[in-house]
C-alpha cells in the first residue's frame, strides 16, 4: 500500500511499461490477486475516484475524474494496448467478467461539450453518463461506447460501431447500422 495526499494503491502492483499518476486527492487503485498492468497508463485527474481491476491484465489508458468509479472484472481479453476509458466526473464505467475488446476501442462517459440555456444557465445535455458492460461481451475493432450504455450479457458489438443510450436485455448481435438488429446465439473464442 502506497499513500500520498490520501491516494492509495492496494494490492500487489504487477506492471510492465506502465504509469500511474495521481493529480487529485483521496483516490484508490485496487488491484486484486493476479491483476496486472501491461503498457497501461492510469491517470486520476480528479479526487475521490476508484479504479478496481479484477483478475485481469489491463493494457491501455484510463483517465478518471472526480467522484468516479472504474471497475474491470475478471478475465478481460484485449487485442492491443490502445483501449481508452475516459470516465468523467460523477459517473461510473463497469466492465464485467470474461469480456473481449478488439483494438482501438474507446469508452467515454461524456460528450465533452455541455450545452447551456443562456437564460437559466442550466446545462441542457446532462445525463447519468454511466457505462455498464456486463459479462461475456465482445466489442469489435474501433468501436466507441458512449455515455448511458447498458449491456447486460452476451452481446457482440461489431467493428466501428457507435452506441449511446442502449439497453440490451436479451442475447443480440448488433452490427454498425443501429437500425439492423438480429437475435442470434453464439459463443466467443479466445
Amino acid at each position: 500500500m502506497k499513500r500520498k495526499n490520501g491516494n492509495v494503491i492496494y494490492g500487489d502492483l504487477q506492471c510492465k511499461d506502465s504509469k500511474i499518476e495521481f493529480m487529485g486527492k483521496n483516490n484508490i487503485l485496487f488491484l486484486s490477486e493476479k491483476a496486472n498492468l501491461r503498457n497501461a497508463q492510469i491517470t486520476f485527474v480528479g479526487s475521490n475516484a476508484l479504479v478496481f481491476i479484477g483478475k485481469s491484465c489491463f493494457r491501455g489508458r484510463i483517465m478518471i475524474f472526480t467522484n468516479c468509479v472504474c471497475y474491470i472484472g475478471n478475465a478481460l481479453g484485449q487485442s492491443a494496448s490502445d483501449m481508452f476509458l475516459n470516465i468523467t466526473s460523477e459517473s461510473y464505467c463497469i466492465i464485467g467478467d470474461d469480456c473481449l475488446f478488439s483494438w482501438g476501442v474507446v469508452l467515454e462517459s461524456s460528450d465533452h461539450h455541455p450545452i447551456f440555456d443562456f437564460k437559466t444557465h442550466q446545462c441542457l445535455n446532462t445525463s447519468k453518463r454511466n457505462i455498464l458492460i456486463g459479462d461475456h461481451i465482445w466489442v469489435g475493432q474501433y468501436a466507441w461506447v458512449l455515455k448511458n450504455t447498458f449491456w447486460l450479457q452476451e452481446v457482440f458489438w461489431a467493428q466501428r460501431g457507435l452506441r449511446q443510450k442502449l439497453i440490451i436485455l436479451i442475447v443480440q448481435m448488433l452490427e454498425s447500422q443501429p437500425s439492423r438488429r438480429e437475435k442470434v446465439f453464439f459463443g466467443m473464442g479466445r
